[in-house]
């Protein structure tokens, strides 16, 4: 992502100063890490005093936990679109993981280690990610009640087991015998949603 991307999360409120300030503060700690990027290092690149950075924010954490928001408020917005829409729950739980994925990568590793070192955006991350995990049970539990998942599989037990299974793809050796983040994610989840056995084959 560029550091021009960030600015189209903006509201259209946002002043010019302080949209330069999560411009410039985006690139250096994507570049540099949270916590090597200095508040001089950022009102100089955002060429604002430090006057007007505390107009702002109270310091770092405070900014960057303002960055956060502006990609979780991004992406919760697309996932509800993705779990009203009319596709397959299997180009669901694909597109979500995509956009989890994403989330991570547009951050950058840099912001995405250094911010869990930040109590108050761990925490919101955090809680992103419950919000996302109980919106798509109440998913499957409701079209489980439509007659469309298996009636014997327990929808709460059966996300602790993709929890714990996304947790296994992080692993750099797993990723390794794909050729890509996407067709991972594909592959495992359409061995989750489909099954081994084709349609209508018992045996």
């Amino acid at each position: 992502m560029t550091n021009k991307a960030i600015i189209s999360m903006l509201t259209a409120n946002t002043r010019e100063k302080q949209a330069k300030l999560i411009e410039s503060a985006f690139g250096l700690f994507r570049k540099h890490s949270f916590q090597r990027v200095t508040i001089e290092e950022i009102c100089s690149v955002a060429r604002v005093s430090k006057v007007t950075f505390y107009r702002y924010y109270s310091g770092k954490e405070e900014l960057i936990l303002f960055i956060l928001r502006l990609f979780v408020d991004d992406i919760s917005g697309r996932i509800e679109g993705i779990l009203k829409s009319t596709i397959s729950i299997k180009d669901k739980l694909d597109r979500i993981s995509m956009l989890k994925q994403k989330l991570v990568t547009d951050l950058g590793e840099e912001i995405t280690g250094g911010m869990m070192n930040i109590p108050a955006a761990r925490q919101y991350a955090e809680g992103l990610n419950e919000r996302i995990w109980e919106e798509f049970q109440n998913l499957l539990q409701t079209e489980q009640a439509k007659g469309k998942i298996n009636p014997n599989l327990d929808i709460h037990k059966s996300i602790q087991f993709i929890r714990a299974l996304g947790n296994m793809l992080g692993d750099n050796s797993f990723k390794g015998i794909y050729n890509s983040t996407e067709e991972m994610i594909s592959q495992v989840n359409e061995l989750l949603v489909m099954g081994l056995l084709e349609r209508g084959k018992t045996e």
